[in-house]
């Protein structure tokens, strides 16, 4: 219980090391804005998707490239604009915007000046814009229309387009200007003249607290996320020609709120803005159309404060966090994804619905670190843990096969800890089938059960003292339900026995008789774990029908031949303590020559192995691959062998292209894991191996070099043979079997290459492995 309750406190401490830092990380992304770009990103995405029809009252007048094919170069005689507003008023517009920028008078024509001025004040409808602009000071100024059109206008707007830090139009500010008087939006001010619902806005009306631009007097209220209906292009309009021409009738404009501007390409001002997307950019007097349609829908997207904004992004951060740490990995990802996603839904739908704006970046990114960061914490607990588990099983006495403490060289940690898993789970299973054998090798029956009583394990004779034929039947089944079946051979009856005092109290042994009155000798007896709580029972049945059969009159010698009966029992339980009590049983001379032994039988049984599978490659099934990561591979495996003694592995591999051939990855690296190994073994401590991969021709040429004794000349032909060993003098003869200079040779062969040897005495040796290149053609993908 205390070891749970500290696993269970430092899974605790563990979820709050990931939860509070990333918890804080997210609110602070979402208040300091540290992925604006991201959020500015969706937010344009979101008004993309959020495409719909521009309302009817509002159309466009566009100066476009037929315009100007028509009526000639830009800028046009200010008659031309007057004849438009005649042509406006007379269809019954109800504005008319006209985004031109009229601040200097026609010294040309004045009277086309004058012609202008007297359509505005006939039509009362038209409104003019106030253009920012900068002193080479750095000072902001305005630049108003002409005073004979600024008082012929019904209303005066500034028309400047805020860009934000990437250069995308989103924002406008519906009341902007010098500080003395700043003038109301543009678009805001044609409305006004349209509808008189907004009159109070332009009339001076606050519209939220003043943005003053430094030192440069410069006033900024309202600002106002422009709510795009569509792409370029989506607001209703015509031609001016064609409205000049009269090819559009005036039930077109009648009622509507009409803004004129340019649209041409070299004569329109055009801005990004978040729904260009890659098609051109949007023409200002499309923005301020845009503008002039949210206003009147009533539209006004707000973002959320930042408090609110940041509080929720670390409120549904850490909520994830609690889900994370209750739910298996897969259904952890599915959360993660299904939280992301619904983060990215709810952000549209506040957009669409309440038209209000939560930025979604910082708690995206906070779901999709929460996964990963909690995923490493939980996996280094679990590493934790699995470290402290083997370490443990590996000071425990090692009953059958090798210890699991060296379950196999891999680079990965965590594969190193799954191979130590796979080992004592493979030593468990091994250690049931020894028992399970050795039940079965038993002269009596034997039923195993768990602490609570069920059957675990039983052998044949046991079935055939219990008259069951099938061992699944009683799999998991009730000890107490078998033995109930059964009669004393003196008096009382065992089903009544057990009910009453369960499996613990009963006897040690007692005398039964089956249904068939055929008498057994049983035994029941508790075994413990070392913390001393209940692991279950043994139970013995002897069969004693010859004992019985035979002089019932020599009483002694049945107890003596009844003793010896429970020997097998006894010697099982015995086996068990001592080989908990042998933790020191590793350093036995005896059981290291065991291992030892084992060991080699093993290292044949791999060898021979290999061989056959060498002697069995498929050239059918060989694929393109490359001879370099091959050898990085090979080296990775011999590396902890050389490092005990010291060797450096010296490669020399061509530079750039690929060094391709067709084989299997497999058998290439056991051959060059071959070679290495056996140069390893003969070299020098603190030797060297050189590792050469060479293009000679249509060949590669794997070459590796030792330091070691070298080998005579009449004993170079019988390296590649079977079972040949050599031992130099001065060196005990190797530990293998003389078989893996054959396997090289062997797969050398299946790939359509050669093994080939130099060497000299004293000189070192050099072993050649020639191999076919492949097209360089090759695709490697095909791996």
């Amino acid at each position: 219980m205390n070891e749970e309750s500290t696993q269970r406190r430092r899974f605790i401490v563990e979820w709050l090391l990931v939860a509070v830092p990333l918890v804080a990380l997210v609110a602070a992304i979402a208040t300091w804005g540290w992925l604006q770009r991201a959020d500015q990103v969706l937010y344009d995405t979101a008004l993309r998707v959020w495409e719909r029809p521009v309302p009817e009252k509002v159309v466009m007048v566009a100066v476009d490239d037929e315009s100007i094919a028509e009526l000639g170069r830009w800028p046009w005689r200010r008659s031309v604009h007057a004849a438009l507003i005649n042509r406006l008023g007379h269809a019954g517009a109800k504005a008319i915007g006209l985004d031109f920028i009229l601040s200097e008078a026609d010294a040309d024509d004045p009277a086309s000046d004058a012609a202008l001025s007297s359509a505005m004040r006939r039509s009362g409808k038209v409104v003019l814009p106030i253009v920012q602009s900068a002193w080479s000071r750095g000072k902001f100024e305005e630049l108003p229309p002409l005073a004979q059109f600024a008082r012929a206008a019904a209303g005066l707007g500034h028309a400047h387009v805020e860009l934000d830090s990437d250069g995308i139009a989103r924002t406008v500010y519906l009341r902007e200007g010098a500080a003395r008087a700043p003038y109301p939006h543009f678009a805001l001010a044609t409305l006004a003249v349209a509808d008189p619902r907004f009159r109070a806005s332009v009339a001076g009306t606050p519209l939220s607290v003043a943005t003053r631009s430094d030192e440069q007097d410069w006033v900024r209220q309202g600002p106002f996320n422009v709510p795009y209906a569509g792409p370029p292009g989506h607001v209703p309009q015509v031609s001016y020609a064609a409205v000049l021409r009269g090819a559009v009738p005036d039930s077109f404009f009648r009622d509507r709120i009409v803004l004129v501007g340019a649209t041409a390409v070299g004569v329109a001002d055009a801005y990004p803005t978040p729904v260009s997307g890659s098609s051109r950019a949007m023409s200002g007097v499309e923005i301020n159309a845009n503008v002039v349609a949210g206003l009147y829908e009533g539209i006004h997207l707000r973002p959320l404060p930042l408090i609110i904004t940041a509080a929720a992004s670390a409120l549904a951060c850490l909520l994830l966090l609690l889900a994370l740490q209750r739910l298996p990995a897969r259904s952890g990802l599915l959360v993660m994804v299904g939280a992301s996603v619904g983060v990215l839904l709810l952000s549209l739908l506040l957009l669409r619905g309440a038209q209000v704006w939560f930025p979604p970046a910082a708690t995206l990114a906070g779901c999709l670190m929460a996964y990963p960061l909690w995923g490493w914490r939980r996996l280094e607990a679990a590493q934790r843990f699995l470290d402290a588990e083997l370490d443990r099983l590996s000071q425990e006495p090692v009953l059958l096969g090798d210890s699991i403490a060296s379950p196999g060289v891999y680079a990965d940690p965590l594969w190193r800890r799954i191979a130590g898993v796979r080992a004592a789970a493979a030593q468990s299973r091994e250690l049931r089938r020894f028992i399970s054998d050795a039940l079965e090798g038993l002269p009596v029956g034997v039923l195993v059960g768990d602490h609570g009583g069920n059957v675990v394990l039983a052998n044949r004779l046991a079935l055939a003292a219990l008259e069951v034929t099938d061992r699944r039947a009683i799999a998991g089944k009730p000890l107490a339900a078998l033995l109930g079946k059964l009669q004393w051979n003196e008096s009382g009856n065992v089903e009544e026995t057990l009910a009453a005092r369960g499996l613990g109290g009963m006897p040690s042994q007692l005398e039964v008789r089956t249904a068939g009155g055929a008498p057994f000798l049983i035994s029941i007896a508790p075994f413990f774990a070392t913390s001393g709580g209940l692991l279950g029972y043994l139970v013995s049945l002897s069969d004693i029908g010859e004992l019985r059969a035979a002089q019932e009159g020599r009483d002694e010698a049945m107890r003596f031949l009844s003793h010896d009966l429970r020997a097998p029992l006894a010697s099982i339980i015995t086996l068990v303590e001592d080989a908990q009590r042998a933790r020191g049983a590793e350093g036995d001379p005896f059981l290291n020559r065991v291992a030892r032994h084992a060991r080699n039988s093993l290292n044949l049984a791999d060898d021979l192995l290999r061989l056959a599978r060498a002697e069995a490659a498929d050239p059918r099934r060989f694929a393109p691959l490359d001879l370099s990561a091959v050898l990085d591979e090979a080296e990775d495996d011999v590396w902890p062998l050389c490092r005990n003694r010291g060797i450096v592995i010296r490669r020399d591999s061509p530079s750039g292209a690929e060094s391709l051939v067709t084989g299997d990855r497999e058998l290439l690296r056991r051959a060059v894991i071959n070679l290495l190994t056996n140069a390893a073994r003969f070299s020098p401590a603190k030797g060297e191996i050189r590792l050469e991969l060479s293009d000679i021709g249509n060949e590669w040429l794997i070459k590796v070099t030792d330091q070691g004794p070298g080998i005579p000349p009449e004993r170079i032909t019988e390296m590649f043979s079977r079972y040949s060993r050599y031992a130099p003098p001065g060196m005990s003869a190797s530990e293998g079997v003389g078989l893996g200079l054959v396997i090289v040779k062997t797969i050398a062969q299946a790939h359509g290459g050669r093994i080939a040897v130099e060497s000299e005495p004293g000189q070192g040796s050099s072993f050649r492995l020639h191999l076919p290149r492949a097209s360089a053609a090759v695709n490697l993908n095909r791996r």
